[in-house]
């Protein structure tokens, strides 16, 4: 759309970004988009938490929504669905539970390098080919990919505006957490290669911008 445009995306209205996100869950609510990124199964039900969140909350930004659905309980999901203890309301305490609001919010703080291996190269043609590509020093962009169906994590890298892989999981979850409450950016820098059959194994040292 920046691109088609002719705007650059920094000059574009924040909500643009969630346009991969209201297509996938079918609302044009950004708090309905971030319960179902914190694994609200369905779109009823990410509605009634949004909309609950929206009356009790002051702030109204994302850190703040993140920080009041990890302190849900049993108790307040069976008020707010009005009904008793469901598969639903096991799954989302389940992912309530997991967040640590505290280790999001400070992880990366202190900017050090994060050395590790792209993945995700082999199972893409296009990928394979600009892995072949990328000589060593190089540096590539991390974007985040919100529409990804197997991640809400998912960061992407780039090289020359074309996809190479992504960020190992267990790193791309404390970056991307930045990336959404913070505003952090970050890039990459290629620090070796090694030839496999068909494509480049590629070693990165991320770092902040």
């Amino acid at each position: 759309m920046s691109y088609r445009l002719n705007i650059d995306l920094k000059e574009m209205f924040p909500i643009i970004l969630y346009i991969p996100s209201f297509f996938k869950f079918g609302t044009d609510k950004i708090e309905e988009c971030w319960a179902r990124h914190l694994g609200v199964p369905t779109r009823d039900t990410a509605k009634t938490i949004s909309e609950s969140f929206l009356t009790v909350s002051k702030d109204k930004d994302l850190i703040s929504f993140v920080r009041w659905f990890s302190n849900l309980t049993l108790e307040d999901l069976q008020v707010l669905l009005k009904t008793k203890k469901t598969f639903e309301m096991v799954r989302i305490l389940n992912q309530a539970q997991k967040i640590n609001i505290e280790q999001f919010s400070q992880s990366l703080s202190t900017n050090e390098p994060i050395r590790c291996s792209i993945k995700g190269i082999p199972y893409d043609e296009n990928r394979k080919k600009v892995s072949e590509a990328i000589p060593i020093n190089a540096i590539l962009h991390l974007v985040r990919e919100y529409d990804n169906s197997f991640d809400v994590y998912a960061v992407k890298i780039l090289f020359n505006e074309e996809q190479v892989g992504y960020v190992p999981r267990e790193i791309a979850k404390k970056i991307a957490l930045n990336m959404d409450l913070h505003g952090e950016e970050y890039q990459a820098i290629v620090s070796s290669k090694r030839k496999r059959r068909g494509y480049h194994d590629i070693a990165i040292i991320i770092r902040k911008i």
